[in-house]
């Protein structure tokens, strides 16, 4: 697909290793410009996706703009005081993020759960799953 975008594209296998050090800062010649990765919220706030684009954090795509830097700091600072206007702030965000085409995302997880009637109380986590310890049983 990439060649036929007009690309002079080539793949290479590597270890995970090898391309964490490439991504993240590789030798000249060896750094990454298009892979597949995957980010998975460990906090469910807005920020937990934006945060790793700010400038001068390890981000495989080395994206930086103070701007943006700018209005993060401007949601943050309301977060706790007015919650729907830094989702206001949050949603400019990410269209603006999407808008530079800073990441490309492909593809959104499910995660099914099948349980018996007899069960109760099924909570889903984004981070921890199906949180057992709230199920009931009848």
């Amino acid at each position: 697909m990439l060649r036929q975008l007009g690309y002079r594209a080539t793949a290479r296998v590597s270890s995970t290793d090898e391309w964490l050090a490439d991504a993240y800062g590789g030798a000249p010649g060896r750094s990454v410009q298009v892979g597949l990765t995957a980010w998975v919220i460990d906090y469910p706030a807005p920020s937990t996706f934006f945060d790793q684009l700010r400038c001068g954090t390890p981000d495989p795509s080395h994206f930086c703009d103070p701007a943006i830097d700018r209005q993060m700091n401007a949601a943050l600072a309301v977060q706790a005081t007015d919650p729907a206007a830094a989702d206001r702030r949050w949603a400019t965000i990410d269209r603006e993020l999407t808008d530079q085409a800073t990441w490309i995302g492909y593809a959104t997880p499910q995660h099914p759960q099948f349980v018996s009637a007899r069960v109760g109380n099924v909570l889903f986590h984004p981070v921890w799953w199906t949180l057992l310890d709230q199920l009931w049983v009848q």
